[in-house]
């Protein structure tokens, strides 16, 4: 282009000479014309050999364009860039990958005193890579993108390198990063580097919560058996339950704000098959929760159809409670943890250095579906089933867990008993997944200790025995009648439980089966009978 736009000038300046000649008087003889500009074209070879050529005025101006035009970021202006724009940064190669001579581009590792960034396959020749050693100053102007989570300059160019300012970034021990993960390719090194003396206490801390130690588990005992002391603590720590221990009960009172969905809301409802595309994306997916008009709600979808009431949720948050999904019947329908994931993500907490990802809350249904709540549990939510007809959407309210109650404006509102007390460990390990895992590593520690075992943990209490039991009749004259002289036969031989079933004794037992017979209607009209 430089080459183009200098021969362009250049005819442009032939032109205006030739103008300039043109515009002698007629009286001049061909003779004095000839002479002049014999004249004139000795002067324009001396002023050529004087002045710069129309291609030096050029690439001239061109650069001096290109550097006005520029504006290198800070790192802040550039952490605040929209994605998709174009950035210009200036930072310090700390480390980069081989040259891909095909593509003529090279990923490089970047940083400054503020900041570091990643430039992505940017532009640059063999030679400039080469020259790009450790703490070399360079110039790089591309597109600021965001791939799963990572902020990085896309088709970037390397503009220049700055000589003469060089800067290497102190290192950081990463040993503690290792252990925010809950297992798996940190495991191995973090065993490692038990031995070693400087990280040795930093990385026994993370051992001490990680769960996933599988086979791993003999490494650290024959550490510990030939002597290593942090092996030892490690393995006691297990016995001790503290991965457990260390982590929050849960409170004797909960304050939430209610979210109330009245009726039948299903899994389809919380994670429409519609956007089953966005399920691994579990904050993408959560925008589609509720997003069909429900007409008896106290909320609208912000758009029907496609996004649910996202900002109606976020307002109740700001009441400065945690938010309580409530619902008639929850979570019927079809087994997906997608449902459980979007009702997570609006009611839970973030789990630290897990991204896209959030965990508790509480859930309170007036019946909850059993894989719903099954999933509630392996999410360390605290999922209740619980007379909610008295919660109106905004009401704050007390869940306390303990006493069995639901306070509202310092009346109790509705009593419940919990699943099981392990319900409470469940959600204190983070979810009942790693209550399992961890409850078999503290019993594995224990063992290889030579220690009883462990009392830390609530245990199931096996069910009273009872003569109660259901006789499933069928709707059939046949099979009622059998169930009648089976019941009456029973109750001859003294067999007959002196308490009715549980389930049965609930006075709302007809409305809870109503509800979940009307919840699938819907799923029998489309599945069985086909319609529309």
């Amino acid at each position: 282009m430089k080459k183009l736009i200098a021969a362009f000038l250049a005819l442009c300046l032939a032109c205006s000479m030739a103008a300039c000649a043109g515009g002698t008087t007629s009286e001049s003889s061909t003779a004095s014309t000839s002479s002049t500009s014999s004249e004139n074209s000795v002067a324009e070879e001396s002023v050529a050999s004087e002045e710069p050529s129309s291609s030096d005025v050029s690439e001239a101006s061109s650069e001096g364009s290109d550097t006005a035009e520029t504006t290198v970021l800070s790192h802040e202006e550039y952490m605040a860039a929209e994605l998709d724009t174009e950035v210009t940064i200036q930072a310090y190669v700390q480390a980069k990958q081989s040259y891909y001579a095909e593509q003529g581009t090279a990923t490089v590792y970047l940083q400054d005193q503020d900041g570091a960034y990643f430039a992505y396959d940017m532009a640059c020749t063999q030679e400039e890579y080469d020259a790009m050693t450790e703490g070399t100053c360079i110039q790089v102007t591309g597109f600021k993108s965001e791939w799963s989570g990572e902020i990085e300059i896309m088709d970037g160019q390397l503009d220049q390198i700055v000589e003469g300012d060089t800067f290497v970034a102190e290192p950081l021990d990463a040993t503690e990063l290792l252990g925010t993960m809950v297992g798996g390719y940190n495991v191995h090194p973090l065993i490692e580097l038990l031995g070693d003396a400087e990280v040795a206490q930093v990385a026994a801390e993370a051992l001490k919560k990680t769960l996933l130690m599988f086979d791993y588990f003999n490494d650290v005992a024959i550490k510990a058996k030939a002597g290593n002391a942090k092996a030892k603590e490690v393995m006691q720590s297990w016995a001790d339950a503290e991965w457990f221990t260390s982590r929050p009960k849960v409170e004797q009172k909960i304050t939430v704000t209610v979210f109330r969905v009245p009726g039948d809301a299903n899994t389809d409802d919380l994670s429409p098959a519609p956007d089953a595309t966005t399920r691994p994306d579990i904050p993408l997916h959560y925008l589609a929760m509720l997003k069909n008009t429900r007409p008896d709600a106290a909320f609208k979808p912000e758009q029907d159809g496609v996004r649910g009431p996202i900002q109606f949720i976020e307002d109740l948050k700001k009441k400065g409670h945690l938010v309580a999904y409530v619902g008639d019947v929850v979570g019927t329908g079809s087994s997906r943890k997608s449902a459980t994931n979007s009702v997570i993500w609006a009611t839970g907490a973030d789990i630290p250095f897990v991204p896209n990802k959030r965990f508790g809350g509480v859930t309170l249904g007036g019946k909850i579906a059993p894989i719903f709540f099954n999933t509630q549990e392996d999410s360390g939510s605290l999922p209740i089933e619980v007379d909610v007809s008295k919660l109106e959407m905004g009401d704050v309210i007390d869940v306390l867990p303990y006493e069995g109650k639901l306070v509202k404006n310092g009346e109790t509102v509705a009593e419940f008993s919990l699943k099981s007390d392990v319900l409470l460990d469940e959600v204190q390990a983070g979810g009942r997944i790693n209550l399992i895992i961890g409850r078999a590593l503290t019993a594995k520690a224990r063992e290889a200790l030579g220690l009883p075992a462990s009392t830390t943990f609530r245990l199931p209490q096996a069910p009273a025995e009872s003569k109660a039991g259901f006789t499933l009749a069928g709707i059939s004259e046949r099979g009622l009648l059998q169930a009648v002289h089976t019941a009456v036969e029973l109750d001859a031989e003294g067999s007959l439980p002196e308490a009715p079933v549980p389930d049965y004794a609930d006075e709302t037992v007809s409305t809870k089966v109503v509800k979940i017979i009307q919840s699938y209607t819907g799923v029998v009209d489309k599945m069985v009978w086909r319609k529309s």
